[in-house]
């Protein structure tokens, strides 16, 4: 992942979900403008590609309109 959040002025917190003792998914969870959220939208990037390249113009409308986001990268792409 060559772009992150905070190039497109969006804060963001990476974490990782567990897939056993040795590999994880990593993820970029994007809180929404406002600390009341309308909801949260789980974002995933199409086939071989990753969260930096592809969900990062969707993360930011959906910030826009007071949505919690949760970018995840699958297996062996991105983070």
């Amino acid at each position: 992942n060559f772009t992150i959040p905070t190039d497109i002025g969006l804060k963001y917190v990476k974490q990782r979900i567990s897939i056993n003792q040795t590999e994880w998914l990593e993820t970029w969870f994007v809180p929404a403008k406002q600390s009341s959220p309308n909801g949260t939208i789980l974002l995933f990037p199409g086939n071989g590609s990753s969260k930096g390249k592809q969900l990062l113009a969707p993360t930011k409308v959906f910030h826009a309109l007071n949505y919690d986001s949760l970018l995840v990268d699958f297996r062996g792409v991105g983070g």
